[in-house]
C-alpha cells in the first residue's frame, strides 16, 4: 500500500532481508553487551530500543504513512474481520498451501534455533563462539534468499518457489547429526534459504491474491497461524532434542519430509501457477480450428472481450477456453 502493486515485491523482500540481517547482529549485539553490564540490566536497554524505534516511527513523513480505517470497532466487528481473513486464508488454494509449507518450515525451523546450541558444544564439543558462527549462517542464509528473490520479484510460480524452499529445508537438516561445524554452517545457510524463499513468497502470495480492501484482515490471520505453528514446533524441538539427542536432527527431517509430501500430494493447487493482480484488460482473440492450445472453437471469428487476469478463465458464447489447459 506505501509502494504500489508495481514495488510491493521488492519492498517486501527488503523488508524480510533487513530483519534477518537485524536478527543476525541484533543477537550479537545483545549477547555482547550481556558480557559487560549482565543479563539483568539488558532488559533496560531493550526497553530504551523500543522507545527510540517508537520515535523513529513518529518522524515518519506523512506521505508515507497509510492510515487505517477510522473510528472504534465493536467486539463483534473485531471477531468478523478474524472470521473474514482466516476464511479468505483457508479457502484459497495457493494461500493454504502455502500455510501447510509454513509449518514444515516452523518445524525445521524451531529444530535448528533450539537443538543447534546442543549439537555444536556437545557433540561437537565447541564453544560459544562457534554456536554463534553456526546461527549467524542460518541468518545470513535467510538474508541471501531474500535478497534474490527481491532481484527476481516476478518469478513465475510461488507454488513451486513455495515447495523448493521446504525442500532446502528439510535436506539441509537430513544429515547435520553426523557433519562437523564446517559442513553444519554450510547446511544451515541452505535452510535460512529455504526459510526465505517460504515466507517471502507467502507474503506475495497474499497481495497478488487478496484485494486490497481486506489486506489488512488477511495479513492479520495470516500473522496469527504461522505464529500458531512456532507455538507447536518449539515444544516438538524441546522433546526431539531431550528424546532423541543424536537423531533430532534427521528425525525433524522426516517429519518434515512426511508432512511436504502430504501437503503436495493432497492440498498443491496447479504447481504451473501464477499469480499477479486482479486486473480487467481487453484484447483481441482469433481463434482457428487448428487452434493447438485447445481452445473450443464453433466457427472461426475474431472477438474483443474483458477477462480477469486473477481467475485466467474466460467463456463467452461461441468461445471458451482455458489457459492452464495444455
Amino acid at each position: 500500500m506505501v509502494t504500489g502493486k508495481a514495488d510491493y515485491p521488492q519492498a517486501i523482500a527488503l523488508s524480510s532481508s533487513t530483519f534477518q540481517i537485524l536478527g543476525v547482529f541484533g543477537s550479537g549485539i545483545a549477547g555482547a553487551l550481556s558480557l559487560f553490564i549482565g543479563a539483568r540490566n539488558l532488559f533496560f536497554w531493550d526497553g530504551t530500543s523500543f522507545l527510540v524505534a517508537a520515535i523513529l516511527i513518529g518522524s515518519l513523513p506523512g506521505n508515507l504513512r497509510v492510515e487505517g480505517a477510522s473510528g472504534d470497532k465493536s467486539g463483534g466487528q473485531i471477531l468478523s474481520d478474524i472470521k473474514s481473513g482466516t476464511t479468505r486464508l483457508w479457502t484459497d488454494s495457493p494461500i493454504r498451501y502455502g500455510l501447510i509449507i509454513q509449518l514444515v518450515a516452523s518445524i525445521s525451523g524451531a529444530q535448528i534455533l533450539v537443538n543447534t546450541v546442543g549439537y555444536v558444544q556437545g557433540t561437537l564439543q565447541q564453544t560459544g563462539v562457534q554456536y554463534g558462527w553456526a546461527m549467524m549462517a542460518f541468518g545470513l542464509g535467510a538474508a541471501f534468499g531474500t535478497l534474490a528473490l527481491g532481484t527476481y520479484p516476478h518469478y513465475r510460480s510461488k507454488v513451486i518457489t513455495l515447495l523448493s524452499g521446504g525442500l532446502l529445508i528439510v535436506a539441509a537438516l537430513l544429515p547435520a547429526n553426523s557433519v562437523g561445524l564446517a559442513p553444519l554452517i554450510l547446511l544451515w545457510t541452505i535452510a535460512g534459504c529455504g526459510q526465505s524463499l517460504i515466507n517471502l513468497s507467502m507474503q506475495t502470495l497474499i497481495a497478488d491474491r487478496t484485494p486490497i480492501n481486506i489486506q489488512g484482515r488477511v495479513y492479520g490471520a495470516h500473522f496469527a497461524w504461522s505464529h500458531l505453528w512456532w507455538a507447536g514446533a518449539y515444544p516438538l524441538a524441546g522433546w526431539l532434542g531431550t528424546a532423541f539427542p543424536q537423531q533430532t536432527f534427521l528425525y525433524s527431517s522426516f517429519i518434515g519430509m512426511a508432512l511436504l509430501s502430504i501437503a503436495h500430494l493432497l492440498l498443491a493447487p496447479d504447481r504451473f501457477i501464477h499469480t499477479h493482480g486482479e486486473v480487467l484488460h481487453s484484447h483481441a482473440h482469433q481463434h482457428g480450428t487448428d487452434d493447438r492450445y485447445g481452445h473450443l472453437t464453433v466457427v472461426e471469428t475474431k472477438k474483443e472481450h474483458q477477462h480477469s487476469q486473477f481467475s485466467h478463465l474466460h467463456s463467452y458464447t461461441d468461445i471458451s477456453h482455458d489457459h492452464h489447459n495444455p
